[in-house]
């Protein structure tokens, strides 16, 4: 994906796929930074520090490189969460379907449900697990953990 920041000029949805990209990349970030200190740990068992000089140094350098390549994009990630309260599916879902210009009965025909079942949705902020489906394939953004924790 490009860079996407801030503005009025990109959508409200162009914006919330760029944020869960990044919350992707966090998520691999934060792996690669577990898999290398797992690496370094079983090097320093198996063959011992001193066989391995500046091992901790170059295992730290490592993990600092990634930490500051990624600070600006750890930065830019909060900086969209808030920006887009993407946290909050009731706020999410309804400024998708505004920002097409649609009512919440003409967005619920749109994906197979009845406007009741969005606005009930709205009101009562829980969600069945094929509704949630269905705006996030309509959308085409992911099942994150903060939207899946909206199911009753």
């Amino acid at each position: 994906m490009g860079k996407l920041v801030c503005s009025t000029t990109n959508s409200y949805l162009q914006q919330l796929r760029y944020y869960q990209q990044l919350q992707l990349d966090g998520t691999e970030f934060r792996n690669v930074v577990g898999i290398t200190k797992e690496f370094t740990r079983i090097l320093n068992t198996k063959y011992g520090a001193t066989l391995m000089p500046n091992s901790k140094e170059s295992s730290n350098l490592k993990e600092n490189f990634l930490r500051i390549g990624n600070c600006k994009l750890e930065k830019q990630y909060w900086d969209l969460r808030r920006y887009l309260n993407a946290g909050n599916l009731k706020y999410v879902v309804f400024a998708l379907y505004t920002e097409e210009g649609l009512t919440a009965k003409e967005f619920g025909e749109k994906i197979n449900y009845t406007g009741k079942d969005i606005i009930e949705f709205m009101r009562e902020d829980l969600i069945t697990y094929k509704l949630l489906d269905a705006i996030c394939e309509y959308f085409g953004i992911l099942k994150t953990s903060d939207f899946v924790r909206y199911i009753n």
